[in-house]
């Protein structure tokens, strides 16, 4: 599985490793259907070793959105939620400029500490950053659509 660590690039998938995904969470998703409150008997094999264990569904259905992913052929990187990420990081992830990523920091939009001279980010404060902004698009989306209905502009 391509799953790569936060110190390390995102690596895409290989076709072999889409399709596997792909016939794995088509498998998984059969035990999503279900009431969401049972654990699920997972069992690995590889050639003469296998294992079986219990999982609950959260983490069934976490490991399901991630095989979605790499079946589409994303790339997919883990990122602890209390991780502190540099700006450049933190930028990638909101897929903007490290220089605006500053700008939003010193305007107090997203909280940060710094080492010695370095700013740091916790992953919890981009997605708060990102559930705020998602909020204010979407609030905004909904007015322009209300103008534009009581305008009778054919939405």
């Amino acid at each position: 599985m391509t799953i790569a660590s936060r110190k390390s690039m995102p690596v895409l998938p290989k076709s072999h490793e889409i399709e596997l995904a792909g016939k794995a969470s088509a498998e998984m998703r059969t035990f999503l259907s279900g009431d969401g409150k049972r654990d699920i008997q997972f069992s690995l094999r590889s050639g003469k070793r296998s294992v079986g264990f219990l999982l609950p569904p959260a983490i069934v259905e976490f490991l399901f959105n991630t095989l979605l992913h790499i079946a589409d052929g994303n790339a997919v990187t883990l990122v602890p939620i209390h991780a502190e990420l540099t700006t450049q990081e933190a930028a990638n992830l909101l897929n903007v400029s490290r220089p605006y990523l500053i700008q939003l920091l010193e305007k107090g939009k997203i909280k940060f500490h710094k080492v010695g001279r370095h700013r740091r980010i916790l992953f919890a404060d981009i997605l708060k950053y990102q559930e705020k902004s998602k909020d204010k698009s979407r609030k905004a989306r909904e007015e322009l659509t209300k103008e534009a209905q009581d305008l009778d502009l054919g939405y």
